[in-house]
């Protein structure tokens, strides 16, 4: 009875002993490591700033506990048995031994700090140093070990090793690293890994072995790239303004690499939800960019103000319909999303754009331009960047802090470079009419008016409503492509909103298949791809959703129009542009030849 009484204090107690330990064990601190070993200041070494700038942009996109949200990096001096570690008391050592390691790998020196990192970030973030401390505590207390009911001893050293082989591979894939370079290429051992245990002698029975730890990341990479589909027909459909079914797409890939891309697509898509919630007045009081704005979609009839709007502020404390509030939800999860991007990567522009823009529309102005003035130093000759921090600048306006002037000047000025997208005049000419200056205010509808054609339907419908040099009707008008026979995409399967018939499904039976459940029966969702990757499809609850072809050889920007009888519009993307013909399809294009091409029914 005694000794049951021991073992049963031993195991409560041993929850606790992480803490314990960290607070009173030396060899927890990293003060113990500094004053043995010596740090190196990244001031005064090469390799040790890599390491902390490397360290810096995993740990932007790495897991946080709750105990450990600011974890810091130790570089240390002086050579030991030891190479890497995460402490309990919540920082992480590398020895400058381990950077010459991965200065050794020529190829792949920034990925293999960025793996050994993330590593190291993940046993912070699972707990694992406690779990260290606790098994230690157990080994030394053997009747518990037996007798005893620990969780924590299930876990083997070498499956927490694994887990943060895992985890820290893909923090240092999110964060932007090249990680196929720590791959060993076709028939090679585990490279990497063999380099890795060869030079530190980490080949005890706490780690997989060089081979397993190898084969175990090629899996997660080739999960990956299995599974990539889900984010690029994500994006096409969110360029056609489909993001009921693209936000599914992304928060299904967010599950499999959670990177700054997925989250801000997912922002945006949450942001034009919203946008189809509002009233045409508030959605288009400016003409605001969005990343991935697919603005070549159907026209949005516009009508006269219901209220004399002067503010996006304004119109967010005035409207409190169902509809409304709908667009209000939807604009708070797209924040969420956007923050936990620029929290990945605060240099991520499009992510600064999108977030700056929920805010406006949220009434938050003043927070809208404080993250654009950070934004700022990352990209200072940024027009859109300037001119939604002008918006923000009179949207924070006050009684007795009148900064239309400002505003204005600033726009004004924007509009007369011809760098400056036609968003510029189009937000200009309404500050000049909310004051209203009507005269100066048609000037620039009148410039926006000769270039119609070149503006998105919804706002070409505002602009041909306020300019006064054309009929409206010519204005509204879109001029048709006088060609009598256009040319036609070889799409691999013929058109229509349609099951594909049994022949179809005969030629889709042979091409690589990539199937999940939304758990609606009704939106089961499949994309195939064939043998050499030429051609794509996307089934969505049976049905043929979307078509997409690629490859060299589909012809140049200037052929886009032979296949269309609209104007086409481009949109600059991060890597290449997007031309859309209408809702019939959109070629992406790099250094003016067409790579790929989408239609969606």
């Amino acid at each position: 009875m005694k000794k049951l009484h021991y073992s049963a204090f031993l195991i409560v107690s041993f929850f606790f002993l992480p803490y314990t330990f960290a607070a009173n064990n030396p060899a927890n601190q990293v003060g113990y490591y500094v004053n043995k070993y010596g740090r190196v200041s990244p001031d005064e070494d090469p390799g040790a700033s890599l390491a902390h700038r490397v360290f810096d942009r995993v740990s932007s996109v790495a897991d946080k506990n709750k105990k450990y949200l600011i974890p810091e990096l130790f570089v240390l001096r002086e050579p030991a048995n030891r190479w890497a570690s995460a402490l309990p008391d919540g920082n992480i050592v590398l020895w400058r031994q381990a950077i010459e390691v991965c200065e050794e790998q020529v190829r792949a020196v920034e990925a293999c700090l960025a793996f050994i990192l993330g590593h190291e970030l993940v046993h912070l973030a699972k707990d694992h140093v406690q779990d260290a401390e606790i098994r230690k505590f157990l080994a030394a207390n053997e009747n518990v070990a037996k007798d005893g009911d620990s969780r924590a001893s299930d876990q083997m050293p070498n499956q927490l090793e694994a887990t943060a082989d895992d985890r820290g591979f893909v923090y240092a894939a999110i964060a932007g690293y090249d990680v196929r370079a720590l791959i060993p290429k076709k028939g090679a051992d585990g490279e990497f890994f063999d380099h890795w245990v060869g030079r530190t002698k980490a080949n005890s029975s706490s780690y997989p072995a060089a081979k397993q730890r190898s084969d175990a990341l090629i899996k997660r990479l080739s999960d990956i790239s299995h599974n990539l589909g889900l984010f690029e027909f994500g994006v096409r459909l969110s360029h056609f303004n489909d993001c009921g079914n693209a936000k599914r797409f992304f928060h299904r890939f967010q599950q499999i690499f959670p990177s700054r891309e997925v989250l801000n697509n997912l922002g945006y898509c949450y942001l034009q939800l919203a946008r189809k919630k509002m009233g045409p007045e508030f959605a288009e009081f400016y003409w605001l960019p969005l990343h991935l704005d697919s603005e070549t979609i159907a026209a949005t009839q516009t009508r006269r103000n219901q209220f004399p709007l002067k503010t996006l502020k304004q119109a967010a404390e005035h409207d409190g319909n169902r509809s409304f509030k709908e667009a209000v939800d939807n604009l708070n999860k797209a924040v969420v999303h956007l923050k936990w991007a620029a929290d990945a990567d605060e240099s991520h522009i499009p992510t600064i754009i999108n977030l700056a823009v929920a805010n406006l529309y949220l009434g938050y102005p003043s927070l809208a331009h404080g993250e654009l003035k950070k934004a700022r130093k990352f990209a200072p000759d940024d027009i859109n960047l300037k001119a939604l921090e002008a918006l923000a600048l009179y949207e924070s306006s006050e009684v007795d802090n009148d900064q239309w002037p400002t505003a204005k000047d600033r726009l004004r000025k924007l509009a007369d470079d011809p760098r400056a997208p036609l968003s510029v005049k189009f937000n200009l000419a309404r500050l000049l009419q909310v004051r209203p200056r009507e005269s100066e205010a048609r000037k620039y509808w009148n410039q926006l008016a000769q270039v119609a054609q070149q503006l998105p339907d919804r706002i070409r419908a505002i602009v041909c409503r306020e300019q006064r040099v054309l009929d409206f009707t010519d204005c509204e008008l879109i001029k048709f492509n006088k060609t009598s026979k256009l040319k036609q995409w070889p799409w691999p399967l013929p058109y229509g909103h349609r099951e594909p018939s049994p022949a179809e499904r005969k030629l889709l039976f042979d091409w690589e298949v990539t199937e999940f459940d939304w758990r609606e029966k009704w939106r089961n969702a499949r994309f195939y791809r064939n043998q050499d990757g030429s051609a794509e499809v996307l089934e969505i609850a049976g049905f043929l959703k979307m078509q997409v072809i690629r490859g060299q050889g589909l012809g140049s920007v200037k052929s886009l129009q032979a296949y269309c009888n609209n104007p086409i519009h481009d949109r600059t993307l991060a890597q290449g542009a997007l031309w859309t013909c209408k809702k019939n399809w959109a070629a992406l294009t790099f250094e003016n030849n067409v790579r790929e091409v989408w239609w969606l029914q």
